[in-house]
């Protein structure tokens, strides 16, 4: 339709015109609107813009007939335009200018089997304005055509006698298209108020519900909802007079319609209303049915029901589905009972694997603490899948009866990474004392980084749990490089004078680690000014907070290149003209220690890795050149939250062996063979600036998979420029 090469072209809106050609409204911009670019750049064009005209090469060219200037005699006839937007225009034209005395041409018109219907609905919707609709020309308005029906029906509400006039428009109440059924409902409720006579219509035609997610099921349950939404709007003046006993009476009136009135009026009595009716032993019930009877299960004949249909082995198990298909916001408290003895009662029936799921659900929605010891059997057994098992562990824990060896068992029993082993181990931690701790710290290897964090932060939470915290680590139970500055600043509340924490203090201070520190906010970061351009090498450790995405980066500057994370994966963005010049494929975990670089040769080649293996490839332009950048800043509009060490920038591509060497480097290797000072000569920049080398990490990024120490001796960096202002805004935690 149309297609271009211009970058700038941005469609925004389509719309077909008064002369049949379709109008595209384009925004015409250089930047496409996210945050990549900052509002501020000058390329954004917020006051021009270009709107095409499209027509087909057949097309004449039309000048759109101007309906203002048109006699009102003659506006009838424009209504079957071909046009669209004349056929309209022309009964807006007729509305405005009241011109009532075109009624009967208009009645002509609307009574016409042989006009098309979209002609007919207009002239329709122009009486309806002018006042001059009447039960006859509606009697002729449905010759088969759904929206003729449907606008007929609508307008059939201002009609005194509207039912019989429904009657005889759809042979109701078995219209022929569902459209037209919702448009009649929905007719009959919006003068239920003022005339009861729709509310027994609504009875007759009420439908039983569906279980199924069928387009017919689908098209039911709306239609109920429909009804029972009309109900609840005449409630009030329904209650208040004779109109609801005489409907409910009526030997036509069927008990889908009652039951729908008896939810819609709720309270005591809709419950006492639904508990006559036959649908409660004929079909399943809705979950607000069952809703309504549970909350007055007081009532003796309501009780029985409830009883009746939890010990129908038949019906019992839906009954308990719908119900918690509701969560935690349905109070099962007043049949807690009941819904015990149904759920026993279907164990002993067979203990299959939908049953003991429903077991296991209900107990940790509705906090059943009857079968708690059920539960505890399921999470025990080792031939349950781990899943099921996992599950009645997290059933226990709302009741805050998880054992300490099961708990333990189960996080033996997982795999690495599994939510069992996640949910056993915080279980483990929530107990707080120090038998949990133990076997918590006896399964402590095979847990993930975010794993432990979540553990330690779950058993230090109060401070008896930060007491068996500082117990574990005064036994040498817990490896004290796990425990960050936050976590000891929570043991420190508990433990003045703790040998533990003298010892931990010490080591915290021998292998102390200079980073950079950011917490998100958009001007965190260093005020560095760098340029790169072919070649280069860029390399830093980070340890970036969950989640990772574009907006957290080591090197960059708004609107041009930036060196960033999305969707934690390392990216090199060459700016809006460039886009991406290289992604990598593997994703940073969140909480740890990474090693990243990424190289350019004399020829372009880029490549970026990933804890020194090689992870992604792309090509830079040779004269491209990427200048103002700064360290820990990206281009979307927050910042960088988490911490980077040991950036450094090269004026060359250093190899593959070269950066893994980088990787496995440690500190004190270096100063003890005198390579410090010579492996810096060919340094660009290295950072942490002076502002951020002046203190110290609590956490030491660790050799192998976590960082490798800081240099003591940092480089200089020529053009990095930490001004106050950045200082006052960077912080790093001790």
């Amino acid at each position: 339709l149309l297609a271009t090469d211009d970058s700038w072209f941005r469609p925004v809106a389509l719309h077909f015109g008064p002369d049949g050609c379709l109008y595209v409204v384009d925004w015409y911009n250089a930047i496409i609107s996210h945050n990549e670019v900052p509002r501020s750049d000058p390329r954004r064009d917020k006051v021009r813009s270009r709107v095409w005209r499209i027509r087909h090469e057949s097309m004449k060219r039309a000048t759109p007939v101007d309906l203002t200037r048109v006699a009102s005699n003659e506006l009838v006839a424009h209504l079957d335009a071909a046009s669209t937007w004349e056929a309209r225009a022309a009964w807006h034209q007729l509305v405005d200018r009241g011109a009532k005395e075109l009624v009967p041409e208009l009645r002509r018109v609307l009574d016409d089997s042989k006009a098309r219907p979209e002609t007919r609905i207009l002239a329709l919707w122009s009486l309806e304005s002018l006042g001059g609709l009447t039960e006859g020309p509606l009697h002729h308005a449905t010759l088969g055509d759904p929206s003729l029906e449907r606008e007929a029906v609508r307008a059939s509400v201002a009609s005194p006698n509207k039912i019989r006039l429904a009657h005889h428009l759809m042979g109701w109440p078995t219209p022929r298209t569902r459209r037209v059924r919702f448009e009649m409902i929905e007719a009959f409720g919006a003068t239920m108020r003022n005339d009861h006579g729709g509310l027994l219509e609504l009875f007759v035609v009420s439908q039983p519900p569906r279980f199924g997610d069928t387009s017919d099921d689908r098209y039911v349950e709306f239609e109920r909802s429909l009804i029972r939404v009309a109900f609840e709007k005449n409630v009030p003046s329904l209650w208040a007079s004779t109109a609801w006993p005489d409907a409910m009476g009526d030997e036509h009136a069927l008990d889908e319609g009652r039951a729908l009135f008896a939810l819609a009026l709720g309270g005591v009595e809709g419950a006492k209303l639904l508990t006559a009716l036959r649908p409660l032993t004929t079909r399943s019930l809705t979950t607000d049915e069952l809703a309504l009877l549970a909350a007055h299960v007081e009532l003796p004949e309501v009780r029985t029901t409830v009883e009746t249909l939890l010990a129908d082995p038949k019906r019992r198990e839906r009954v308990i589905d719908e119900l918690l298909a509701r969560g935690r916001d349905f109070d099962a408290t007043p049949i807690a009972a009941l819904v015990v003895s149904a759920l026993e009662a279907s164990l002993v029936e067979g203990a299959n694997d939908a049953r003991k799921d429903r077991l296991i659900r209900a107990t940790s929605t509705w906090r059943l603490e009857p079968l708690v010891a059920a539960v505890e059997a399921l999470a025990s057994d080792p031939t349950e899948p781990l899943a099921r098992r996992s599950k009645a562990l997290s059933a226990l824990m709302e009741h805050g009866k998880q054992r300490a060896e099961l708990c333990a068992e189960l996080a033996r029993a997982a795999l690495p990474g599994e939510e069992l082993q996640r949910s056993a181990a915080l279980a483990l931690a929530a107990l707080k004392n120090d038998e949990a701790a133990r076997l918590l710290f006896e399964t402590w290897r095979s847990f993930s980084p975010v794993l432990k964090r979540s553990a330690l932060d779950e058993l230090s939470s109060n401070d008896s749990g930060a007491r068996v915290l500082l117990a574990a680590l005064e036994r040498d139970d817990v490896d004290a490089r796990e425990l960050d500055a936050e976590l000891v600043e929570r043991l420190r509340k508990v433990g003045a004078g703790s040998h533990a924490l003298a010892k931990l203090d010490a080591e915290l201070a021998r292998r102390a680690t200079p980073t950079l520190a950011c917490f998100g906010g958009n001007d965190d970061g260093l005020d560095t000014d760098l340029t790169l351009a072919p070649p280069f090498t860029l390399e830093a450790w980070v340890e970036l907070a969950e989640p990772i995405t574009n907006a957290d980066g080591i090197l960059g500057r708004a609107g041009s290149a930036d060196f960033n994370f999305a969707d934690r994966r390392f990216r090199f963005y060459g700016g809006p003209r460039l886009g991406d010049l290289a992604i990598a494929k593997r994703a940073l975990e969140p909480e740890t220690w990474s090693h990243v670089a990424a190289t350019c040769d004399a020829t372009g080649a880029i490549v970026l890795y990933l804890n020194a293996e090689a992870d992604a490839h792309g090509a830079c332009p040779l004269d491209a050149s990427f200048a103002g950048l700064d360290v820990a800043r990206t281009s979307p509009d927050e910042g960088t939250r988490g911490r980077i060490a040991e950036l450094r920038v090269w004026k060359r591509a250093k190899s593959a062996l070269e950066i893994g060497n980088d990787f496995r480097r440690r500190t004190d290797a270096l100063e003890s063979r005198g390579e410090s000072s010579s492996r810096s000569t060919d340094r660009r920049c290295s950072t942490p600036s002076r502002r951020a080398s002046s203190t110290s990490a609590s956490r030491a990024p660790a050799r192998s998979r976590r960082a490798a120490a800081t240099p003591r001796r940092a480089a200089t960096c020529s053009r990095a420029r930490a001004s106050s202002a950045t200082r006052s805004r960077t912080k790093a935690r001790s």
